[in-house]
């Protein structure tokens, strides 16, 4: 079974403190390891840093399942959860997809 990958919280800050971008990541997971093609649908995730109505930084976790990249899927069928910008939320947010994945897994047995 295949596991979701997500840096630091740091990473995710990139130059944002001073005024500058942070750093969004991006994965994918193939739901068939042993006859994987370009056309088959895979598990897609990323998470990004948005700053809430107080200012404080969130984590925003999102995935579907697809084979195209996330601007050329229908938003409906993202799914989007938030965090609490830090480490912990990192963490948050990568069991929530790693959970996410697993339920997509169990669904196609």
């Amino acid at each position: 079974m295949g596991e979701v990958k997500l840096l630091s919280f740091k990473y995710f800050l990139g130059a944002a403190p001073v005024g500058g971008k942070s750093n969004d990541y991006s994965g994918s997971i193939t739901l068939n390891p042993d006859h994987h093609s370009v056309f088959d649908n895979d598990f897609r995730y990323r998470a990004f840093l948005k700053k809430d109505d107080e200012g404080n930084f969130r984590i925003i976790a999102q995935c579907y399942v697809g084979n195209k990249c996330f601007e050329k899927t229908d938003p409906e069928i993202i799914q989007e959860f938030d965090f609490e910008g830090s480490d912990e939320g990192v963490e948050k947010a990568k069991k929530w997809l790693q959970s996410a994945y697993e339920a997509v897994m169990k669904e196609q047995k």
